[in-house]
């Protein structure tokens, strides 16, 4: 005989209501502190976005323990169903101090306030943003994660020096850092869209103007200049001033 045959309809309602009130604890965000097992990091979204976010920043602090900097993160990562930038002028002018819109993006850091947002891929929302011309799902959301941990991570190692580090930099090491980390089908799928590309013929040419041409260009540049120069090692070489050229701001001269 069937169990819930026997069951009455009022252990039957109670049943059911339990289920769903587990199932509302997985899809529903909630705020997690102390999370991933440091007493620093805090992750707001659903259990299944928490346990993302735990395993691309263990991943991540792998890969910079693996290049010898240890470190405990400091960090409040919130998963959105959209998350927006402000957007300021950037031309050969002074940039303007003021927002002149805002625009969606996959995800961002905040080194001032040590947040990072994300945007999940796993609330069944569609977007146009394709990057690398793939198509939004769980994989590429994911990498992107890592990309942001990376900044993260870079800025926790720097401390007051981030700031210093040119803002091209900032993405090339974590361009770096996402492509030694991504899944490897992805990965394929990435640089099969990109058939031509080269490494960076010099390091000047990682500046502001090659970087906002084309942000998805940049980084896979970014992977295959850091590749012909040493992979991990040339990041931490990077990383201790260890290099023979400046990683400074591009200076842009222009006249009125």
């Amino acid at each position: 005989m069937n169990a819930l045959a026997t069951l009455s309809r009022e252990e039957i309602l109670k049943r059911v209501a339990l289920v769903a009130i587990a199932v509302i604890g997985i899809l529903m965000p909630q705020q997690s502190s102390a999370a991933c097992g440091y007493a620093d990091v805090a992750v707001s979204g659903t259990a299944e976005e928490i346990a993302d976010a735990c395993r691309a920043l263990d991943e991540v602090l792998g890969y910079f323990e693996r290049i010898g900097f240890r470190s405990d993160p400091e960090i409040r990562i919130s998963f959105q169903d959209r998350v927006t930038i402000d957007m300021y002028l950037q031309t050969y002018g002074p940039e303007s101090k003021e927002p002149v819109g805002r625009s969606e993006v996959s995800g961002f850091y905040d080194s001032r306030r040590k947040e990072l947002q994300i945007a999940s891929a796993r609330r069944g929302i569609k977007r146009e943003r394709r990057p690398w011309g793939i198509e939004w799902g769980r994989s590429i959301a994911y990498s992107i994660l890592q990309h942001e941990l990376a900044h993260a991570l870079t800025a926790g190692r720097l401390g007051s020096d981030y700031q210093k580090l040119g803002k091209s930099w900032h993405e090339f090491i974590a361009y770096a850092v996402q492509f030694e980390l991504m899944d490897g089908e992805l990965k394929r799928a990435v640089l099969a869209n990109y058939p031509d590309a080269e490494p960076f013929r010099f390091p000047d040419s990682i500046n502001a103007i090659v970087y906002g041409a084309d942000p998805d260009a940049f980084g896979v540049s970014a992977h295959l200049y850091a590749e012909a120069n040493g992979g991990a090692k040339f990041i931490r070489q990077i990383l201790a001033k260890e290099v023979p050229f400046g990683t400074g701001e591009f200076e842009f001269y222009w006249s009125k």
